[in-house]
């Protein structure tokens, strides 16, 4: 028969034996765990290098195949309808028509006073945003400009000339 202090050791041996197996599984965890650790810091390797970057230098728009949708005739307007090529890789809005210089080809008797749009006492003209079309990077589209040249009542019946244009838009975000 054992003597209850000898209960008592037995019971504090074998809490002894279960708490040295906890630490020894945690020593192994952690070490399994570390170990990895520290052997991947070790192998961090770092370089260095440079970027060199430019901006894209943007290409002017170009305008073909320009026309009025109908011939003019004293109190008659027209739209101006052209083909607007874009080269650069972004899609632009366009936004506006100016005259580039005077009317050439005045025909005898037309008083341009008479003549309303890009030509007339406002020379530039905006689109309606309505209006505004945006033509696609390294594409092109045929864009209207509603109402664009308008003879008076008192123009000159043939009246006719010729007019350079420089077309204006705005980088536009894709879609847009």
């Amino acid at each position: 028969m054992l003597h209850q202090s000898e209960t008592v050791f037995q019971d504090q041996a074998t809490k002894r034996k279960r708490r040295n197996r906890k630490v020894a599984i945690g020593s192994t965890l952690a070490a399994v765990l570390i170990i990895p650790t520290g052997a991947y810091a070790a192998m961090t390797i770092f370089g260095n290098g440079s970027l060199t970057a430019e901006a894209y230098q943007s290409q002017g728009l170009t305008v073909s195949e320009e026309h009025l949708s109908k011939k003019l005739f004293p109190g008659a307007e027209a739209d101006l309808v052209m083909k607007v090529t874009n080269p650069n890789p972004f899609p632009v809005k366009v936004t506006q028509i100016e005259p580039t210089g005077n009317p050439t080809n005045v025909t005898a008797g037309c008083d341009l006073s008479k003549v309303s749009g890009p030509v007339g006492a406002n020379p530039a003209y905006s689109i309606p945003v309505a209006a505004q079309q945006t033509v696609p990077g390294g594409g092109d589209a045929v864009v209207t400009i509603p109402k664009a040249v308008k003879l008076d009542l008192s123009a000159e019946k043939g009246c006719g000339f010729t007019i350079a244009i420089k077309i204006t838009g705005t980088q536009s975000a894709a879609g847009n």
